[in-house]
């Protein structure tokens, strides 16, 4: 796993595992790295992609100003919406890298759309905070400020399901 990726305001909380390929898409491990793109918390652009029906539903509730946290193992890390775009399929701009310390996140459009979509939704963020929040230790708990014990439970343990199956696949 490289990160947790989270949107407190629409509920959204994601593994982020390396790969965008179509066995880590479609075998729902979590969100992928674009290979290749920034690395949280770095300078460049932080390119993570998921399918629209599973991981990034919820981004269609996506503001401008909303926050974004990724936690990595070497902290976490703060980001702020700039701008949300629908660009063709095969426009790929916005994953080029930055001169800042950006995240990119890019989704299937439009959501309610059925069999391979034409276009896709892009969201940009521009980190707001250069220093990451130590972490307590190197396992992987929960981030973000959840509304109730029952919330961080399930959530807790949604995470560690998929970090089991993510074993799984890992060492076959």
């Amino acid at each position: 796993m490289l990160a947790d990726l989270e949107i407190p305001r629409i509920g959204l909380s994601v593994m982020v595992v390396e790969g965008t390929d179509e066995e880590v898409l479609l075998l729902r491990h979590g969100a992928g790295h674009l290979p290749g793109s920034g690395l949280p918390g770095q300078t460049g652009n932080v390119v993570i992609a998921a399918h629209r029906d599973t991981f990034f539903r919820s981004l269609r509730n996506v503001q401008v100003g909303d926050t974004i946290d990724l936690t990595s193992p070497q902290g976490t890390y703060h980001y702020r919406v700039d701008w949300t775009r629908v660009v063709a399929s095969a426009e790929t701009k916005a994953l080029d890298p930055t001169p800042q310390a950006a995240l990119t996140l890019v989704t299937c459009y439009p959501f309610s759309y059925i069999g391979p979509a034409p276009d896709r939704f892009v969201v940009r963020a521009s980190m707001y905070e250069d220093e990451p929040i130590p972490q307590p230790s190197p396992s992987y708990g929960l981030v973000g400020d959840h509304h109730n014990k029952s919330n961080r439970r399930e959530i807790q343990t949604r995470k560690s399901a998929l970090r089991r199956l993510l074993h799984l696949f890992i060492r076959r």
